[in-house]
């Protein structure tokens, strides 16, 4: 309501590639994270003319502690990094905070999901050339 009267809002919500991706066992939290986009893209339409966005980022593996623990399990195997990423590595956790920094800044950006995952989502759309 505040944002409405204001003429100004920027909602940023955080989503996850298995909505696109979806994993064993992680049925329900894919889905809720679905709702959840269906929900920001709600948003956008119905409140653009009173200046609010409604975006959504979808980070890919990132390179965070927990992470790092998966990869342990992996036994840090480096094709786990090498093979699943248009751009070699994890995106570092501060390429999320400057998504949401460019989202709420840009008043021309609504109903969108901005994927952070270095190219992690188009990997087996987009092949990239094999490393020597």
């Amino acid at each position: 309501m505040i944002m409405k009267q204001n003429k100004f809002g920027r909602l940023v919500y955080l989503s996850i590639e298995l909505v696109e991706r979806p994993a064993i066992k992680l049925m329900g939290y894919a889905t809720s994270k679905a709702a959840l986009n269906s929900l920001s893209n709600s948003v956008a339409v119905e409140n653009g003319m009173y200046g609010i966005t409604s975006n959504i980022i979808t980070p890919g593996p990132t390179d965070t502690e927990l992470n790092h623990h998966v990869a342990e399990i992996y036994n840090n195997d480096p094709s786990l990094v090498r093979d699943h990423f248009i751009i070699p590595g994890m995106a570092p956790s501060e390429a999320i905070g400057d998504t949401v920094v460019m989202l709420c800044k840009n008043p021309h950006l609504t109903a969108q999901n901005i994927f952070v995952d270095n190219g992690y989502q188009r990997k087996y759309i987009i092949p990239r050339a094999k490393l020597k």
